[in-house]
């Protein structure tokens, strides 16, 4: 887990804590070579439509503004074998066929998710939200869904709105957007 003291921040921005440190978890793995690395919204990374971890987020308010956040990463790094109850898990080593040093990796995510909050300390947003954006999984392409009320839909994901909810064009050709658990990929 990683705690970051926040200066002003607004909670209605929350989800760019999240755009940060998942952007900073991505970009920390590039550098392995990992096949179709993604960020499946909100909050886990991808690769070959296989889940290598993911993260979660808790923020400390203080009125309308975070004082600060822990991100707590959960990362399957040199992992042979997974449970049956898991089929779309898959771990770096898995990947790549190489033993990983876990502390060195640790050091290198941290290090590039300080960078990503350095961006929203230095107020660029828009950047940040472009970067997470064009990392998203599934984006742009065609697949099922299934909503709340167990309705399931062809839809395409086409972003993600600056409150965080998930864009996704349904068959009619109609925005809609998603909170959380509200919709679910099939």
């Amino acid at each position: 887990s990683i705690l970051v003291q926040l200066n002003s921040f607004m909670a209605r921005d929350q989800f760019l804590l999240n755009c940060a440190a998942s952007l900073g978890i991505y970009n920390a793995l590039t550098k392995y070579n990992l096949p179709k690395l993604s960020i499946k919204w909100p909050n886990d990374i991808m690769s070959v439509s296989k889940k290598l971890g993911g993260l979660l987020i808790e923020n400390t308010l203080m009125q309308d503004e975070i004082n600060h956040t822990i991100i707590g990463i959960g990362l399957n790094v040199n992992q042979l074998s997974f449970s049956k109850d898991l089929p779309l898990a898959v771990s770096m080593k898995q990947l790549i066929n190489n033993h990983l040093d876990r502390d060195v990796l640790l050091n290198e995510i941290v290090e590039s998710i300080q960078l990503q909050f350095d961006l929203i300390f230095q107020k660029k947003h828009k950047e940040l939200w472009e970067a997470y954006d064009q990392r998203l999984f599934r984006k742009n392409a065609a697949h099922m869904f299934e909503d709340q009320q167990g309705e399931k839909f062809m839809g395409i994901i086409k972003g993600v709105s600056q409150q965080g909810l998930l864009i996704v064009e349904n068959e009619e050709e109609t925005l809609k957007t998603y909170n959380f658990k509200e919709i679910t990929y099939l």
